[in-house]
This record gives C-alpha cells, sequence and structure tokens, in this order.
C-alpha cells in the first residue's frame, strides 16, 4: 500500500476523487467524498501523496503543484491560516 489514499472515477462528479468510507445500512462502503456516491472499491487504487495533491487536494506538509485549479488553491475567498 503507498498511502492511506483511495482515489477512483466518479461518474457523478465525473472526474477521479478520493474515497471516504461510510456506514449504509450496517455496511462500511466506500464513496465520493464530494457527493457520496457508493463507488465500489475495486474500482479504487491506491494513491501516493503526490497523487492527491495532483488530483487537486491540499495535503499538510506536501508541497503544492503548478497550476493548482479551482476553490482548492485558496481562491474561494476562504482565508487559509499562514504556516
Amino acid at each position: 500500500m503507498k498511502d492511506a489514499f483511495l482515489l477512483a472515477a466518479c461518474p457523478t462528479c465525473d472526474e477521479e476523487v478520493l474515497l471516504a468510507y461510510a456506514l449504509v445500512a450496517d455496511e462500511l462502503v466506500t464513496c465520493c467524498l464530494h457527493c457520496d456516491r457508493v463507488i465500489d472499491s475495486g474500482s479504487a487504487r491506491e494513491a501516493s501523496v503526490e497523487e492527491v495533491v495532483a488530483a487537486g487536494y491540499p495535503v499538510e506538509g506536501a508541497p503544492k503543484p503548478a497550476g493548482d485549479r479551482g476553490c482548492r488553491d485558496g481562491k474561494c475567498g476562504v482565508r487559509q491560516p499562514e504556516r
């Protein structure tokens, strides 16, 4: 296992997203972090921190890639604390 991150294609969001775990009817399932759509974990891939950052997710301590996109690069009006 590279790291503790799982990425998979979400048909609803139409992009590769991080997966989260949810409890549905007493069953642990993987779902899209953004829209909560249940996604088969068999379609997921293990991802390194670098791959997660490249997909647009901030990871504390990891350098930001060039060409950040959308709200995740801090341009959404939410001021992030300086570290």
